[in-house]
């Protein structure tokens, strides 16, 4: 019995032992892992602590250089309030750019004041691009010549100009490819010498226009088309008179055309124009209320 009771305490003690044994590494462990989020947290917290002093160094920045500009403003308005007072807006942009914003050139307008242009006096002019030679340009009529009045009997008149553009359209021509240059204006100024409203520049389309629609491009270069509808010859002047749309006195445009250049297509130029298909190049101007334009050289006249 004493054995038994000397194994059975034995196996006690052991066991007591092996238990306490067991839970020394699981301490260590979780002391491990305690230690590790320790770390964990004292390294975000210097994170944190760096992202605040950082914001708060470049608030501090932001502050001082308000208060230098501020001062500057000062210093400005202390020097002489009267012209910073007077500044526009363009001024203070332009004297808060860098030298890589004013080496830049802006984006120019294309309205009517600030397009640049030949004028008559052979160099850029801005006084063409107002608006009042705006207007005179659009009422600009054809110089005082010698004219001959042509009287006409029982001459029926044409529907409206707005049916027959639907009903009776004209066949546009292909292909119109004519530009502005420097020797173009000089010749155009030569044909055209009472006419002082130049502003196209080099490199400019010229626009193409039917003969029912050149009443609303007055006193410009334009290319108008059409059919000849009746053609007449003035033997006091010695020219050929070309009417689109209708006949005399209810024509839609009329092109002028000196003898010696109209000869230059046919001996009977009234007869070779007549019923063909043209487009002429050249200043529309105003005569009696009524568009033409008078042709001065042969290659201003295309058929077509």
């Amino acid at each position: 019995m004493k054995a038994m009771k000397k194994v059975i305490v034995i196996s006690i003690m052991s066991l007591i032992f092996l238990a306490t044994y067991a839970q020394r590494p699981s301490k260590s462990s979780s002391t491990e892992v305690n230690n590790a989020d320790r770390k964990k947290s004292e390294m975000t917290t210097e994170r944190s602590d760096n992202n605040t002093s950082r914001s708060v160094e470049m608030k501090s920045d932001r502050s001082e250089n308000v208060n230098r500009n501020n001062n500057v403003g000062d210093q400005n308005m202390s020097i002489d309030p009267k012209v910073n007072s007077n500044r526009s807006i363009t001024d203070k942009i332009n004297s808060n750019k860098t030298d890589l914003h004013k080496n830049v050139e802006p984006v120019r307008s294309n309205s009517v004041n600030s397009r640049p242009g030949y004028s008559a006096n052979n160099g850029r002019g801005n006084s063409v691009n107002s608006r009042t030679y705006e207007v005179e340009r659009k009422n600009y009529n054809t110089p005082q010549r010698e004219r001959v009045h042509r009287e006409v009997y029982d001459v029926n008149r044409p529907r409206p100009v707005e049916y027959r553009k639907i009903h009776h359209p004209y066949r546009a021509p292909v292909d119109i490819h004519l530009f502005w240059t420097h020797n173009m204006y000089h010749e155009y100024m030569m044909m055209y010498p009472d006419y002082h409203y130049w502003y196209y520049t080099s490199g400019y389309r010229i626009r193409t226009t039917s003969a029912y629609d050149a009443i609303y491009y007055v006193g410009e270069i334009m290319n108008v088309y059409g059919r000849v509808i009746e053609t007449w010859y003035s033997r006091e002047t010695d020219e050929y008179f070309l009417y689109f749309g209708a006949r005399y006195p209810y024509q839609d445009f009329s092109v002028i055309i000196p003898g010696h250049r109209a000869r230059q297509f046919s001996r009977r130029p009234e007869i070779f124009f007549e019923g063909r298909e043209i487009w002429v190049t050249g200043l529309i101007s105003l005569h009696r209320g009524q568009p033409e334009m008078i042709i001065r050289k042969k290659h201003q006249i295309h058929i077509y």
